[in-house]
């Protein structure tokens, strides 16, 4: 495990969790449930170590699968494993974790549409392992909860809360339009 102020990148013992079923890999009774823990585990123990939290900045994810001869699922289905498995799993999603305990509040990025660029290998040692690495492509803004002291927070009235939260939303679109017209004008000059 190595850790940076703009990045976090650790070790796992065994093959990437896969995204190839119709059902979740999140979702009580996965096949992939296993693989699932083992990652959350160690992306738990890397971002306590560290003090990674959870970011709203665009990032990297760089993915090293090794293993005796070809892995046994492709580039796609790993890094659709990691990704979701490493983003925030309980605000705005509609999927019950509460079989993770609490490994379903470990997330990395609050969702992989933040991922902007991949990198992915693969090496061929005997025993199955991987790496992942994850670094800010863009400096971090502050999360809107970070704005009102927890205290605070607690002794809001709903209408403070749904406030604070339509401003921040509104934050975000603003970013969102902002970052969308970059992407355009990119496009346009390439």
């Amino acid at each position: 495990m190595t850790t940076s102020p703009s990045g976090i990148s650790f070790h796992v013992d065994g093959w990437p969790p896969t995204k190839n079923e119709a059902t979740s890999l999140l979702a009580a009774g996965s096949s992939q449930a296993t693989r699932v823990r083992a990652l959350l585990q160690a992306a738990e123990h890397a971002a306590t170590i560290c003090g990674w939290v959870t970011t709203d900045a665009d990032v990297s994810l760089d993915l090293v699968v090794r293993g005796p001869g070809q892995p046994p699922a492709d580039a796609t289905n790993y890094l659709g494993g990691i990704s979701d498995v490493l983003q925030d799993k309980i605000v705005g999603r509609n999927l019950d974790v509460a079989h993770l305990g609490e490994l379903a509040a470990v997330a990395l990025y609050r969702d992989d549409r933040q991922i902007r660029h991949i990198e992915y290998g693969e090496r061929a040692p005997n025993q199955p392992s991987y790496t992942v690495r994850i670094h800010h492509l863009s400096p971090p803004t502050a999360a809107p909860a970070a704005s009102t002291p927890p205290d605070a927070a607690l002794e809001e009235t709903p209408t403070e809360r749904g406030r604070r939260v339509v401003a921040a939303l509104a934050a975000k679109g603003a970013e969102l339009v902002s970052s969308s017209s970059r992407s355009t004008r990119y496009r346009a000059a390439g």
